[in-house]
């Protein structure tokens, strides 16, 4: 017998436990590897590649991104359909394709209180509400949504309901799930003057930056043109009823119209 083989007899016990410690390290890594990669995957954008940016291999599709973004939901889909059918096996186009034509599910459902007192009541089509009788949506996304919801007045000025910090700390894109808006120390009320409201909220699968630039200006307080604005989102939001949802890629849009009765009358103390 050699010494190679002496040594492997006396050894052997010794080798094979080393060997079976190292394999189950091994696997242990691969399969913490190969979970990873799949965060990884699946978080990272897809468009160009795992691992790259987003448009990176498709900087055609910029211009779908930018119409859009503008609503011109007509050309996005003219141009989808022409990215896909000249390279049918591009990622990009798939996966911006998914997610356009991703169909929305979500259901609003207006509350308020009349005169502050009990629990809440869904609220009718047309509501007829004085400044005491505050009110507040409840939202729910059957996935992720970008959601923007405004106010305007009977005089065209334009409050931002969501996203806005001040009135509650969730931000865009909501999750799945009822969402309280505005969030559950705030409620909306109605002006101190009589006049037809109108409650407006647009949602969506991306993020519409036309509707977030309005947000950001009207957040800002002192200084902005509420009119203005308030223009601006009619005109907008006159795209969005447009493409009537359940049409694929479009957005969904709520309205609710509100009659504004002022503040109730004062009852005298006998």
């Amino acid at each position: 017998m050699t010494a190679l083989q002496m040594w492997w007899w006396e050894h052997k016990e010794q080798v094979i436990r080393v060997a079976l410690n190292v394999a189950r390290v091994a696997a242990g890594a691969a399969i913490l590897g190969g979970l990873g990669y799949g965060v990884a995957r699946y978080r990272l954008p897809h468009c160009g590649g795992w691992f790259r940016p987003p448009c990176v291999a498709c900087p055609e599709l910029a211009g779908a991104i930018a119409a859009r973004s503008a609503g011109q939901y007509d050309q996005v889909a003219k141009m989808v359909a022409d990215g896909l059918r000249a390279e049918p096996n591009r990622p990009c186009w798939r996966d911006f394709e998914k997610q356009f034509d991703a169909p929305l599910e979500l259901t609003v459902k207006p509350t308020y209180l009349p005169g502050r007192k009990g629990v809440g009541a869904p609220a009718p089509e047309l509501l007829r509400l004085t400044t005491n009788d505050p009110y507040y949506l409840l939202v729910t996304p059957r996935a992720k949504a970008y959601v923007y919801l405004f106010q305007v007045d009977s005089d065209g000025n334009l409050t931002v309901i969501f996203p806005n910090k001040k009135n509650t700390a969730s931000t865009n894109p909501l999750p799945p799930g009822e969402q309280r808006i505005p969030g559950t120390t705030h409620f909306l009320t109605v002006g101190p003057r009589p006049g037809r409201e109108h409650l407006l909220l647009v949602a969506a699968n991306w993020e519409i930056p036309e509707l977030q630039r309005i947000a950001d200006a009207g957040a800002k307080g002192q200084g902005v043109d509420r009119k203005e604005l308030g223009r601006e989102l009619l005109a907008r939001y006159a795209i969005e009823e447009k493409y009537e949802y359940p049409t694929p890629g479009r957005s969904r849009h709520f309205e609710l119209k509100i009659d504004s009765l002022g503040a109730p009358p004062q009852v005298a103390e006998k």
